[in-house]
């Protein structure tokens, strides 16, 4: 089709490249993102200003919440997505997920039938997985033109990735190797495996060192961190190209520091290099802050599509570290759990195998699926292109390469866990039956939200693939404060 050109955004203070490439629609757990968000009260404003435009008449998501006991913060969302509802374990049924991913891509707009279940159960716990879709002509109209253009772009979705990003007052404190241990490496002649710390307005908060409480301007102690693994297949990005407009949303929305490492990339450096190199950051933000040595109080771990990957990855790794060096297995069993983890479209089955790599491929007769993945076969090329680049000569059910495979007893050892995936995602089995699987395992707490028509990674196109700024995709915007109330409610 033809477009006209984007509006042009203009960033603070500038526009981040993002000539990255053309991805290969392959083993392509592309970039996407992980988004933490609660906005603390002192960016609330900042926030709703920003969302306004979305739903004039819709209250804020904190008066709304107030009023049922649940505040999730001050982003003013369209009325379609206040009424989402949030569960906890009880609420999601490893049935019904399954049979989420197996039906086509069009059809759950309803609850499925599910043999030997209440259908008036299963009805409600529907309601409660499922996010529902916009619902007002100029948010279907934001929706269609996004997936428009992702299919125009034809490039996995880097093109339309967000542009802006908070430079000031954000901070960014770039850390080299030399001041972490972590391994150094190089593409291209570029020296890389510099991590850098992306500190939100005004931190440390004035009272951030006492206990938190009701009245306090902050929602966490000082010593609470996230830790942030980026997407890209295993093979792009990094923390400064290609993440910084999540990286500095996400430390300004949740009030809390984010470490974002540069670890090992396919081809030059194939598995098990990333899980290596993400134990070795977890041990290091357990005793290093922003501030220096520091012992943390809660460390959150968070990843988009391959960096959901590798969450799960290094979560698994203390009780399943087969494939894994001998130091590496010992570092991982010796670090103290995470508080919490969140994956966004987590990318955990480098074999396909499961409903959605069928039910969610992009039909070009009737356009439907993922357009990120709207180029190719999928699940063919993942089967090729991730063997040679990333897993090599390991098995790729390995629960270190793909989580997805890990046993019933590493799963139940897991800690609070929230998984986010949009419904027309190519990857939506590796959410829900990862999740599925989870739950039949005894998992203490697991939270699984479908968003209904989003496809890869969709929080990372707040702005629509450029239509306008940030907040234009409302769906990007819940899906931050979704996992704001998570960690608000972990904390």
């Amino acid at each position: 089709d033809s477009l006209p050109p984007d509006p042009a955004i203009v960033p603070r203070p500038k526009a981040v490249p993002r000539a990255i490439g053309l991805l290969t629609v392959a083993a392509t757990a592309r970039c996407g993102s992980w988004a933490v968000a609660r906005a603390a009260p002192r960016l609330r404003a900042r926030y709703s200003t920003a969302m306004s435009h979305s739903s004039a008449e819709s209250p804020s998501c904190v008066q709304r919440d107030r009023r049922g006991g649940h505040e999730v913060g001050g982003i003013t969302m369209p009325s379609h997505l206040t009424d989402a509802g949030r569960t906890g374990r009880r609420g999601v049924m490893p049935s019904l997920l399954r049979a989420i991913d197996s039906h086509p891509y069009h059809a759950p707009d309803t609850a499925p039938v599910l043999a030997g279940h209440d259908p008036v159960e299963v009805a409600a716990a529907f309601e409660n997985v499922m996010v529902p879709a916009g619902a007002t002509e100029g948010e279907t109209a934001v929706m269609a033109e996004t997936r428009r253009r992702l299919r125009r772009d034809g490039d996995g979705g880097t093109a339309a990735l967000d542009r802006e990003w908070d430079a000031t007052p954000t901070t960014i404190i770039p850390l080299t190797p030399d001041v972490t241990g972590f391994v150094p490496w190089e593409r291209d002649g570029v020296a890389r495996g510099v991590a850098e710390w992306v500190l939100p307005e005004g931190w440390p908060f004035p009272d951030a060192d006492g206990p938190p409480s009701g009245e306090s301007s902050h929602l966490h102690h000082a010593a609470d961190r996230i830790l942030f693994f980026h997407g890209g297949a295993y093979v792009y990005f990094s923390p400064s190209e290609g993440y910084r407009p999540f990286t500095t949303r996400l430390a300004n929305t949740t009030g809390l520091p984010v470490l974002a490492i540069d670890y090992r990339l396919a081809p030059e450096h194939p598995y098990p290099a990333a899980v290596v190199d993400a134990i070795d950051a977890l041990a290091w933000v357990n005793a290093n802050g922003p501030r220096g040595a520091g012992a943390a109080r809660n460390v959150y771990l968070c990843g988009d599509s391959a960096g959901g990957g590798l969450v799960l990855a290094a979560l698994l790794a203390k009780h399943t570290p087969a494939g894994l060096p001998a130091a590496t297995a010992a570092a991982a069993a010796a670090i103290p759990t995470p508080t919490a983890a969140v994956t966004l479209s987590a990318y955990s089955d480098l074999t396909c195998a499961f409903s959605s790599y069928r039910t969610r491929t992009y039909g070009i007769d009737e356009p439907h699926g993922d357009f990120v993945f709207s180029v190719g076969d999928p699940a063919r090329d993942a089967e090729v292109e991730s063997i040679a680049c990333y897993h090599g000569k390991a098995s790729p059910r390995l629960p270190t390469l793909s989580p997805i495979y890990a046993s019933a007893d590493a799963l139940k050892m897991l800690p609070p866990l929230l998984m986010l995936v949009g419904d027309a995602e190519l990857m939506l089995s590796d959410t829900t039956e990862f999740a599925a699987r989870a739950l039949d395992a005894g998992i203490p707490s697991l939270d699984v939200k479908v968003y209904r028509r989003m496809w890869h990674v969709w929080p990372m196109y707040s702005e629509a693939a450029h239509q306008g700024p940030r907040g234009t995709l409302p769906e990007a915007e819940h899906a931050m404060v979704e996992i704001a109330s998570f960690l608000q409610k972990i904390a």
